[in-house]
């Protein structure tokens, strides 16, 4: 029906081709005009279908792009909000007055959440259920802990604070290292309950913070050592014996007083490093710092 010369472009290797292809339709002998209407017919189809296709693509494009920007958007508001209540958590701690109202809140608080732990993991308490739980507005839980965490650092504080040189027998000479493992093993031992809620709901590293603090506090913690050594020590100590009590909670079998006692003596004067297995007595022991 028709003929056609097809033009070629020449190329080289390595070069790219841009120049089009031409293709030169002509009519054969007998060939209608109405196959030729036909072809131009097909041809414009072909076309009309190309730019269906480019018209969709472009706005899906578009969209693309906007659910960007719009998803964009959010993630900055959210940055913002995140930012700010940083911000607020650090200008306003908890609350350290002595209102009587306000301490009773602060109670039923953090013994709202203590209940909560026991049923839900401690991610998924929102605030919304701690009010509820406690019964109070969320502009009371707010002016009084700011966060969360608070309330763990406060029951810490409030309930289950551990006070190192508070039974040794020196106090007058400092706090021993071999008093210091017998006070904690106690404490971790009478504390057991609470420090498996902390360890299962993957919050313990507030008990490093906690021990953290009260050395710094402690009056009998190394007094002749200035700082910045004496913080060292204190957050290396804190930072020993809190992966030791995670240790002994996580264990399968219970350990003795008297165990755990010689284990962190143990570890802190170094027997376990060294390899050696005999301690030191414990006459010596007790006139370590």
């Amino acid at each position: 029906m028709f003929s056609s010369n097809l033009t070629v472009p020449q190329f080289q290797q390595g070069h790219v081709c841009t120049a089009p292809i031409c293709c030169t339709l002509t009519p054969s002998a007998g060939s209608s005009a109405g196959n030729c209407q036909q072809l131009t017919s097909v041809s414009a189809n072909v076309v009309s279908k190309k730019q269906v296709r480019k018209d969709r693509s472009s706005a899906l494009r578009e969209c693309l792009s906007l659910t960007f920007v719009q998803v964009k958007d959010k993630i900055a508001k959210v940055l913002t909000v995140v930012k700010v209540f940083t911000i607020f958590s650090e200008v306003a701690p908890m609350y350290c007055g002595t209102n009587k109202k306000a301490l009773c809140s602060q109670e039923q608080i953090a013994d709202a959440l203590i209940r909560l732990l026991r049923e839900e993991p401690y991610e998924s308490i929102r605030i919304s259920a701690i009010c509820q739980e406690a019964e109070v507005s969320r502009q009371t839980f707010y002016t009084l802990f700011a966060s969360k965490e608070n309330i763990i650092l406060y029951e810490l504080g409030r309930k289950h604070r551990f006070t190192p040189g508070q039974t040794c027998r020196c106090e007058g000479a400092g706090l021993t290292l071999r008093g210091l493992c017998r006070e904690y093993s106690e404490y971790i031992i009478e504390k057991r309950e609470f420090l498996s809620l902390l360890a299962r709901n993957h919050i313990f590293y507030f008990v490093s913070s906690g021990l953290s603090k009260a050395f710094l506090e402690c009056t009998h913690f190394l007094p002749g050592v200035p700082d910045p050594k004496r913080t060292f020590a204190a957050r290396f100590t804190a930072g020993g014996l809190s992966g030791a009590a995670l240790t002994y909670i996580e264990a399968a079998e219970p350990m003795s007083q008297e165990t755990l006692e010689e284990t962190f003596f143990s570890l802190f004067s170094g027997h376990f490093l060294t390899g050696e297995e005999e301690h030191a007595p414990q006459e010596a022991a007790d006139g370590q710092e």
